[in-house]
Order: C-alpha cells, then sequence, then structure tokens
C-alpha cells in the first residue's frame, strides 16, 4: 500500500483515503490564526481559550506546589506531574530529574555532546530525532512551524513569529496612517 499526499503539504501523509480526508479536514478546520505565535485554531472559542497563555494572568494554582498558571488544562497536566513517578529517572551528571526516561537519555547527550540522528540531506547532527524532522521540514522543504500573519514568512519558533509579527504589525499600521492622511 502506498502513502497518499496531503494537498495541504504537498506531501506522503496516509495510505488510507478515509484517514487522509481527516487528515485534510483538521487543515480546513484550523482557519483562525493567533497573532501572537501564529498557531491555528478550529473555532473563535478555542483561540480565546488558547489566548491565555499569552497574558501574564496566572489565575489557577497547584495545590500541590503553588505554582500558578493562566490556563486551566495547563495546570491540570502539570498537577499530574507530582503522582509517584515524578522526577524518577535523575542525571547522574547534574542531579536533573525527568519524568520519562527519553527525556533523560536526551538531557545526557548535552554532557555528553553525542549527536546520534544526522540529516538525510546534509551533514547536520542532532541529539533528537525530533530536532532532525524539524530542521529537514525548515531547511529543505520550507515548511515552517509558524507563520506570520501579515506576510506569511515562517520563522522557527514563536518568539521569532512575535518579534517579528510585532515589527510587521507596526510597519502595517504605519503605511496605512501614511496612506490616510
Amino acid at each position: 500500500m502506498h502513502a497518499l499526499n496531503c494537498n495541504y503539504r504537498k506531501r506522503a501523509a496516509h495510505a488510507i483515503p478515509a484517514v487522509l480526508e481527516r487528515h485534510e479536514k483538521r487543515h480546513r478546520d484550523n482557519r483562525v490564526v493567533c497573532i501572537i505565535c501564529g498557531r491555528r485554531f478550529s473555532s473563535q472559542e478555542n483561540l480565546e481559550v488558547h489566548k491565555k497563555v499569552h497574558t501574564s494572568a496566572k489565575l489557577y494554582e497547584c495545590d500541590v506546589c503553588g505554582q500558578c498558571f493562566n490556563v486551566l488544562s495547563n495546570m491540570k497536566r502539570h498537577r499530574n506531574l507530582h503522582s509517584g513517578t515524578a522526577g524518577q529517572h535523575t542525571c547522574p551528571d547534574c542531579g536533573r530529574a525527568f519524568h520519562q526516561k527519553s527525556h533523560l537519555r536526551s538531557h545526557i547527550r548535552t554532557h555528553t555532546g553525542e549527536r546520534p540522528f544526522q540529516c538525510s540531506q546534509c551533514n547536520e547532527r542532532f541529539t533528537e530525532i525530533g530536532s532532525v524532522r524539524k530542521h529537514e521540514r525548515m531547511m529543505h522543504e520550507g515548511v515552517y512551524p509558524h507563520y506570520c500573519p501579515y506576510c506569511n514568512k515562517g520563522l522557527a519558533n514563536g518568539y521569532k513569529l512575535r518579534m517579528h509579527a510585532d515589527a510587521c504589525y507596526r510597519r502595517q499600521m504605519k503605511e496605512d496612517a501614511t496612506q490616510t492622511t
């Protein structure tokens, strides 16, 4: 069975037509965009919930450790970390604790300098397979995780998007002001 191409990303996505249709529906449904980070949502309501992560007001407090969050679901996810398995994987070099063994393995590579994952198209090496995939998408396919809502430029991370989008917004406001005078 061969993979079918996603019409939105123009690359192989799924081998089963029904699964591909569900995948493409997510592209069609995610039309509402956060202007701060570029993340897409299927409804204005979901965007409004998301916007809270960009505010400084932290209304939800973890009843175990007191850490505060601006989104209830983030606080609940954090609170689950306080279970009996929390931090059971400890780095022998620096003592930092991790909830998952895979995160500890990845962290240890920061001490050893090991970079076992290589890009299939160039000689760049990485500590995590996810970093290879992100590199290949951005550097070799031109697909970025964040896009400016004003000029559609692709950016590597949310911080760069916020800085760029802010500059684009100010430039656009300046241009609009000069056109109306």
